[in-house]
């Protein structure tokens, strides 16, 4: 049972890694048409996107790539957040049992569970990554905002 999770969870962190990097090549290939317009644009250019062969409408796919990729994400980062919060809440559940006088079986049972839940489940995007939080998520978004809104 147990390398069968571990075979699963190397499958999943390796489709997680990809999709992460897919979304953030993305993210990141959408950006540089608007980092590139508001160079122009405050450079004192009387001319913008428009008069540079790109219309609005062009600009306007480039923004929705940005935001559904980001939207993406986000979609892979809460439920792993949720994992992680909920196993951190599950082995603070475990100290507060009453496991006083009860049998031996279900003695081994929790010191066994109390052991398994000292470390955190947490989801790893292929070790390249930090984990899959939503702090992730934010670490991200702070940096693209960083990166597009930078005067």
């Amino acid at each position: 049972m147990i390398r069968f999770v571990e075979d699963t969870n190397t499958t999943i962190e390796t489709l997680l890694f990809k999709t992460n990097a897919t979304m953030g090549s993305a993210v990141i290939c959408a950006g540089f048409p608007l980092i590139y317009v508001s160079l122009i644009c405050s450079t004192g250019f009387t001319f913008c996107a428009i008069h540079n062969n790109q219309s609005m409408t062009v600009m306007g796919k480039f923004i929705l790539l940005m935001i559904s990729g980001c939207i993406r994400i986000y979609i892979n980062a809460w439920p792993a957040n949720d994992l992680q919060e909920c196993s951190v809440q599950f082995s603070q559940s475990m100290i507060g049992v009453q496991w006083v006088g009860k049998p031996k079986k279900m003695k081994s049972t929790l010191i066994i569970m109390m052991q398994r839940s000292q470390k955190p489940f947490v989801i790893k995007i292929g070790g390249l990554l930090p984990s899959l939080t939503l702090e992730y998520f934010a670490n991200v978004s702070m940096l693209l905002s960083e990166l597009l809104l930078k005067d």
